[in-house]
């Protein structure tokens, strides 16, 4: 029995919807979703329940073949074997987020409209993103600064963008009219959730107006940014902030299709086959590091050597300078610093394989000293080159931020490489600095607080990204979901 499906947004205005077989189901052994109010196939109207559930099975699915195509089979997710995914969650809102336990996705009405986050393969397709990224990343659930946080947004926009360009329509419309270098109806994201917050919260919220990939956005510390504006507007927020990585990816890919010599819907198609298996090898081996778009670039350019002999350097390293983002992958596996202590050993599994206890101490003395600091032992691939790693981790005092948060902490981590220089232990590329961690971390969560996203009595908001638990005698600032809302800016 067919099913009715819009194969990007309610409110994209293309490619039209239409009536498909729906998604077979997920073979055992591979990861799949636990579905929520299950009914009979039909070609339900747009907007009633059963169309919503086919809708948002059928975009969940497809965000999942996607990702299958560029980082192959899908086996499990992150902690578990399966996802809830719930299409009409209970409190009216305009909201959809991830948690690590579902894929929720809320309905609304008002101003004569009815908003169903879930109706959109955007939205759909962006909350899977945080998903798959947690599955591979784990570690950018708990990330604290701004960048880490905004490139989780950034990746569920690339898979969104990604997942409508599986769509052949698509791409043919894109092909015809020639919008690839403009403004389109793929690059800008959840139009219907921006039109409903535009509608029903202000017309001057920032996240009125859809995130765009196509955008002159240039990078600049998240601090330097204002903690709201107009909408559209870039500012010191994860959404909004992942614009700028956002416009990196879009530009990339558009990059490599022009360098093609197929400017055909197929040769598009291969483009963002291309851009997105890059994205997804980037996002594995990035090192944890404040400039976090920066490692991606140079992660994205290391993972081009490997899988494509460096074809589209130029394409990533052009894309990224458009957005005031600098790559030099040679300089990122350059040595920093030599440090005192041997080279690693060959085989890690401990903090000791990597860096002796002088080499720690001279760490230590050139990072700067923090409270209740630890290295953990990690290990980053770029292609066939192992690169030893540890990761620096810290306690951010967050009483400085608001008085509401007085005695509250927060864990900082981030990656230092290391190498050998002439049968000592180096440091290579970019160097962690407490002082300037500390500032990151607390603009971040200033960012946070500003916005509304912290639910300070742990009272199980589920339009709050983070929350205060108390871990033995300490309360410390955590991550309980990936969400939509963009808070209170305005």
């Amino acid at each position: 029995m067919p099913i009715t499906y819009i194969p990007n947004d309610p409110r994209a205005g293309q490619p039209p919807n239409g009536t498909i077989a729906p998604h077979a189901g997920r073979p055992a052994g591979l990861a799949g979703f636990v579905f929520q109010n299950v009914v009979a196939e039909d070609p339900y109207p747009v907007g009633s329940d059963g169309f919503l559930f086919w809708q948002c099975r059928e975009a969940a699915l497809r965000a999942v073949d996607l990702w299958e195509t560029i980082d192959g089979p899908l086996t499990t997710w992150q902690p578990g074997q399966t996802l809830r995914l719930i299409q009409k969650g209970g409190q009216p809102q305009l909201n959809a987020f991830y948690n690590r336990n579902s894929l929720s996705f809320f309905e609304v009405s008002g101003a004569g409209a009815t908003y169903q986050s879930g109706a959109s393969t955007d939205v759909v397709a962006h909350e899977a993103g945080h998903a798959f990224l947690d599955m591979i990343r784990p570690d950018l659930w708990s990330a604290m600064v701004g960048e880490q946080g905004a490139f989780h947004e950034s990746f569920g926009d690339c898979i969104a963008i990604l997942t409508a360009l599986e769509d052949r329509a698509t791409r043919q419309a894109l092909i015809a009219g020639n919008l690839l270098r403009q403004s389109n109806f793929v690059e800008s994201t959840a139009e219907d959730l921006s039109h409903g917050i535009g509608a029903l919260i202000d017309p001057n919220h920032n996240a009125a107006d859809p995130r765009r990939a196509f955008n002159t956005h240039q990078w600049q510390f998240p601090s330097a940014l204002p903690v709201n504006g107009g909408p559209g507007e870039l500012i010191n927020e994860v959404h909004s902030l992942g614009m700028i990585f956002n416009g990196c990816f879009y530009d990339t890919l558009t990059n490599i299709f022009d360098a093609g010599a197929d400017q055909s819907e197929a040769g598009l198609l291969a483009a963002a086959h291309t851009t997105g298996r890059l994205l997804a090898a980037a996002a594995r081996t990035a090192p944890l590091q404040s400039r976090f778009f920066q490692s991606v670039g140079n992660a994205m350019l290391l993972a081009d050597q490997d899988m494509n002999g460096g074809a589209n350097a130029a394409a990533i390293t052009n894309a990224f300078a458009a957005h005031n983002v600098t790559l030099n992958a040679a300089q990122m596996l350059a040595t920093t610093s030599v440090l005192a202590g041997r080279a690693p050993a060959a085989n890690v599994g401990r903090v000791t394989d990597i860096i002796t206890r002088a080499s720690r101490r001279d760490l230590v003395s050139k990072v700067g000293k923090a409270v209740q600091q630890r290295f953990l032992a990690k290990r980053y691939s770029f292609g066939s080159r192992k690169v030893a790693a540890v990761g620096h981790q810290h306690k951010v005092p967050l009483g400085d931020v608001s008085e509401k948060l007085a005695g509250v902490v927060c864990l900082v981590l981030e990656d230092v490489l290391i190498g050998v220089d002439d049968g000592r232990a180096a440091a290579l590329g970019m160097m962690p600095s407490v002082g300037q961690s500390v500032a990151e971390v607390q603009n971040f969560v200033y960012s946070l607080n500003e916005a509304g996203q912290i639910d300070v009595d742990s009272e199980g908001n589920t339009e709050t990204t983070h929350s205060i638990h108390r871990v033995g005698e300490e309360r410390r600032l955590v991550r309980t979901r990936f969400s939509c809302t963009c808070g209170r800016y305005h």
